[in-house]
């Protein structure tokens, strides 16, 4: 295509150097070039007839090496004039020969490299001197409104928007399901089910290697709070057969639609009082379900229920939030707690592939629409576990 741009290109390595050298040596040019296109020409390759950009000085020199071919010289009006290239040859275009000829090779007949030496001109080094210094000063002044940006304190709105808050936990003396789970549980997760589902596809790393480590050929696993089945993968992988509950019905049917290739079923349970006979399954999974229950009765009842389902010698894994949070990178939930009981916002999207309008409708009374981001909030109720909490309820619920 014959462009020049503008690049960092290395320094002629000491082979190239010494050639340029001898050519200037020879006196073939002024002034030694400061730069080499090496063309390897295969047998039976060519090269068009063309003009070198004149952003380069004149003369152009090129070494031929490999085997004996030709050149042929066309211009309008004129004949074309062909020229032989000899091994070791150094064939010196100037004047009109490089500006108004063109200059082309036939079909190679047998493998050739040629070396062409070159030097921009000094309008073009200007050019592209000036062009790297402007680029340079505007990632410069880019770095410097990024350092300025990051050190300028967040926006009180931005920050308020993210942090849990203190959940208000009623005194309610009640066999039924709080209204706390009921508005900001249950509710909230049938509203945000497609989005939820679109950002939560496989289980946790830990997770995957207990369910490869336990659940094998034959074994029958109970998947309590299953969402939207992102255990599914991990839990029928080696041939288990799953059973699934929630207590939301929008990830059931999602987690139904989704794997009902699997041997996993699917069912609307609650995981404090479980459907099943004592004693029926060989492993329980038990992940991300305990935070979301708002009394320490309802948790033991819960862990209790879980493995009142298990064979003896089964095996149950229980996952749920800490409260005590890492710093940095390592926190993937983005988020630090004052409280053990919290409201958790969640932003639905009233736009993207994973927005439904259906479900939108469905969003609880607390639901309060952000105009800047184009979204709804709602408030997830979370039980977050100090250190040693979680270990103490399961000898509780044992």
């Amino acid at each position: 295509k014959n462009r020049v741009q503008n690049a960092a290109v290395a320094p002629l390595p000491p082979a190239l150097l010494r050639v340029a050298r001898r050519l200037k040596k020879l006196g073939v040019v002024q002034s030694v070039p400061d730069a080499c296109c090496v063309n390897f020409y295969g047998q039976g390759q060519w090269l068009p007839d063309h003009v070198d950009s004149k952003k380069f000085e004149r003369p152009l020199v090129t070494v031929s090496l490999g085997s004996e071919q030709c050149v042929v010289f066309r211009r309008r009006g004129y004949l074309a004039r062909r020229i032989r290239l000899p091994v070791g040859s150094a064939l010196r275009l100037g004047g009109d020969a490089a500006n108004d000829w063109t200059h082309g090779l036939p079909p190679a007949t047998r493998p050739r490299i040629s070396l062409t030496f070159r030097r921009l001109n000094a309008e073009t080094k200007r050019h592209f001197a000036d062009e790297t210094k402007a680029i340079k000063e505007r990632r410069d002044a880019k770095k410097a409104l990024k350092r300025q940006q990051r050190n300028k304190p967040p926006k009180p709105s931005v920050r308020a928007e993210r942090r849990p808050e203190a959940a208000p936990l009623p005194s309610e003396a009640t066999d039924k399901t709080p209204s706390i789970e009921l508005e900001h549980v249950r509710s909230v997760y049938n509203a945000i089910a497609p989005q939820w589902h679109g950002t939560r596809y496989k289980a946790w790393p830990r997770v995957a290697k207990f369910c490869l480590m336990n659940c094998g050929a034959g074994a029958l696993v109970a998947d309590v709070g299953c969402g939207n089945g992102k255990m599914a993968d991990a839990a029928c992988r080696r041939g288990a057969f799953t059973i699934a509950c929630d207590t939301s019905d929008a990830l059931i049917d999602i987690a139904h639609t989704t794997h009902k290739d699997k041997r996993y079923e699917c069912l609307v349970a609650d995981g404090v009082r479980l459907p099943y006979r004592s004693g029926a399954f060989d492993v329980a999974l038990n992940i991300a379900v305990l935070h979301h229950l708002s009394t320490a009765e309802r948790r033991v009842q819960c862990i209790r229920e879980t493995l009142r389902i298990l064979k003896p010698g089964g095996r149950a894994l229980f996952y749920a939030w800490a409260k005590e949070q890492k710093n940095g990178s390592e926190n993937r939930s983005g988020h630090q707690f004052d409280s053990t009981d919290v409201l958790v916002p969640f932003h639905l999207r009233e736009h993207g592939p994973h927005y439904n309008k259906e479900t939108a409708r469905q969003c609880p009374a607390h639901a309060v629409r952000d105009e800047r981001k184009n979204a709804t909030v709602l408030k997830r109720y979370c039980h977050v576990f100090a250190e040693g909490e979680l270990r103490g309820l399961g000898a509780g619920g044992g």
